[in-house]
């Protein structure tokens, strides 16, 4: 199967790449007037407001400029993306703004087909979202899909909902459309972005939360719910 990658547009998504990075599996550069300066790096991480990168890099020789873009390749999911500069000490230790959008491309983890809806289809699916502190009961909901593939799911959750969601200490899915899934499959909320979209002529802001399944769904259920196969077999 040919490898595929994907741009990743959040912060979280990002933070959770560098969080799973070895420094050793690191590499920089930059192209300096025609050389390309290169380094390992001894340390890396993300600042506590989620704004700077931070590296230190191994046996720095004061060749970097502070007016060009760095590169940036991580083994981790073959992770590649460019930051510009804030600050550098002279040493070795930098601090880089905290790359978004299309600067920053990983490699799909997705081993199944994902497939996307329309959202004025009003797919949805329910959850059972578990808080078991000061004795709340469990929220049974329905969100709109966004798309879904054999090892997640896509919702549109709105900020209210977000909240409710956040709060919890465990997420199941129990029904994709009209179809009640043979057993709950427990989910981990893996990254999320604002979402803005339009429906019955008014636009819509709220959230796309993804959500990475910890088991799979059973090859009937998801074919039922796509329409695939012999439903009377």
């Amino acid at each position: 199967m040919k490898a595929s990658y994907k741009e990743i547009n959040s912060v979280q998504e990002f933070e959770t790449i560098i969080h799973h990075s070895n420094a050793e599996d690191i590499v920089i550069w930059q192209n300096n007037y025609g050389d390309r300066v290169k380094y390992n790096v001894e340390q890396i991480g993300i600042s506590r407001n989620k704004e700077n990168l931070n590296l230190l890099l191994c046996d720095y020789k004061k060749d970097i400029s502070p007016d060009k873009v760095i590169y940036i390749k991580l083994k981790f999911r073959e992770t590649l993306f460019k930051a510009k500069i804030k600050l550098m000490d002279g040493q070795g230790r930098f601090s880089l703004f905290i790359p978004v959008r299309s600067n920053v491309i990983a490699l799909e983890l997705r081993a199944h087909p994902r497939v996307e809806f329309n959202l004025i289809d009003e797919k949805m699916v329910m959850l059972n979202i578990v808080n078991s502190k000061g004795g709340q009961k469990d929220h049974f909901l329905s969100f709109r899909l966004h798309d879904i593939s054999q090892q997640g799911v896509g919702l549109i959750v709105s900020n209210q909902n977000k909240k409710l969601l956040t709060g919890s200490d465990e997420v199941y899915i129990t029904q994709i459309g009209e179809v009640l899934l043979s057993s709950p499959i427990k989910i981990d909320k893996c990254h999320m972005s604002e979402s803005c979209y339009k429906y019955r002529g008014k636009n819509i802001c709220s959230n796309k939360v993804g959500f990475q399944l910890q088991g799979d769904f059973a090859s009937r259920d998801l074919d039922e719910f796509l329409g695939r196969g012999d439903s009377n077999s």
